[in-house]
């Protein structure tokens, strides 16, 4: 009886891991996701500033 108990303590304890596994899988996943969105976000704003700052280069140059 105490062996069996130990054995269900411990098939509990493997599903509630396995459980826990995928949440931080999938947490993971969401954070890669939103830090690549915020990589591309500040390439796309780097480049819009360069875009920007040669559009008035070029204004003060014909000026």
């Amino acid at each position: 009886d105490s062996a069996n108990s130990v054995y269900d303590n411990l098939r509990k304890g493997d599903k509630e891991n396995d459980k826990l596994q995928d949440i931080s899988t999938e947490e993971g996943a969401k954070r890669r996701e939103e830090s690549m969105l915020a990589g591309f976000e500040a390439a796309d704003e780097k480049l819009a500033n360069q875009i920007v700052a040669k559009k008035i280069e070029n204004a003060v140059v014909q000026f």
